[in-house]
């Protein structure tokens, strides 16, 4: 049976409560707020996957997330997404190189060994609010500065139910101490 899947970074305490704090803002504005647990950063968007294919997903990410040190991620603004007819509100930053490198090895393994992922350019993001279909009513571009360090990386399946996702944990994959 096949799992949809992504690879991402998780947060912890206090960016959560950061942003929370943010998110609440927009609380009575017609937009499904991302919930608290599962606010997150996705470095690879998989989609289904074949139990195979999340086989040697592992192996690459077992035998490359290893030797990449931690690093860390700064976010710098809370904005609508997109800029046209934006659905969306997200925190954006920026990282260190490393997370770049990360990304470019990952990249090249999977391409090696055939497995499909979202190649669109990367963008640092959390999501925390979204709109379906119509357009939030306002755009938003606020500066923020909060930075955390990114110690592991988590292969999670996504189980889409009524209520909203739900990610559950497949493996986790700590980054090099420094």
């Amino acid at each position: 049976m096949k799992k949809r899947v992504f690879l991402a970074f998780p947060l912890k305490e206090p960016l959560l409560s950061f942003l929370s704090k943010i998110q609440k803002k927009f609380k009575n504005q017609g937009l499904k707020l991302v919930k608290k647990e599962n606010l997150h950063i996705t470095l690879f968007f998989f989609g289904y996957l074949e139990k195979k294919e999340i086989e040697k997903l592992l192996e690459i990410l077992q035998k490359n997330v290893p030797f990449f040190p931690q690093f860390s991620v700064f976010l710098n603004e809370v904005l609508t997404f997109p800029e046209k007819r934006p659905r969306m509100i997200w925190a954006k930053g920026e990282a260190e190189k490393i997370l770049f490198d990360l990304r470019k090895k990952l990249a090249q393994e999977f391409k090696k060994e055939k497995i499909p992922f979202d190649e669109k350019d990367f963008l640092l993001h959390i999501c925390l609010a979204r709109k379906k279909g119509k357009p939030i009513g306002f755009k938003i571009r606020k500066k923020i500065s909060i930075s955390f360090k990114v110690e592991k990386l988590i292969l999670f399946e996504s189980i889409l139910k009524k209520e909203g996702p739900f990610y559950k944990e497949i493996s986790s994959f700590p980054l090099k101490e420094v």
